[in-house]
């Protein structure tokens, strides 16, 4: 196990544990990871809700490309649960793939921010453009 990734671990039940890291999240929180007694990480649906239900990225969260981001890093998405896994155990390619995944669709929700703003600018631009004509 990754020892200095990990700043705590803490028992859920008899089968799993939660392991909190030092790395950081998009909102700057610690990551915690859920580990199950057969080594199965997951993030238990956190990414997920964070991006689409609470910053309102729904519209750049699509599954497959969700689980195109994680099969790079050797973990898949389950549209199910909402959760991303990693059945291999690896934590550093887990949280890898957390903030790949998070960058990937924050980069989308901006992209459609500046394209909508680029939209508008030109509609603008065009609208005084004739006016001057």
């Amino acid at each position: 196990m990754q020892t200095n990734l990990i700043s705590n671990v803490m028992p859920i039940d008899n089968d799993s544990v939660v392991i909190t890291s030092i790395a950081v999240d998009y909102l700057h929180d610690s990551i915690e990871i859920f580990k199950n007694k057969d080594g199965v990480l997951s993030d238990d649906g956190y990414t997920f809700n964070n991006l689409v239900n609470l910053l309102d990225f729904a519209k750049s969260w699509d599954n497959d490309e969700i689980e195109r981001v994680c099969s790079r890093y050797g973990c898949t998405f389950n549209g199910d649960t909402s959760e991303l896994i990693c059945e291999s155990g690896n934590i550093v390619y887990f949280i890898q793939c957390l903030t790949a995944v998070e960058a990937h669709v924050s980069a989308l929700a901006n992209f459609r921010v500046f394209s909508s703003v680029d939209k508008e600018l030109s509609s603008l631009i065009d609208t005084l453009d004739n006016s001057q004509n």
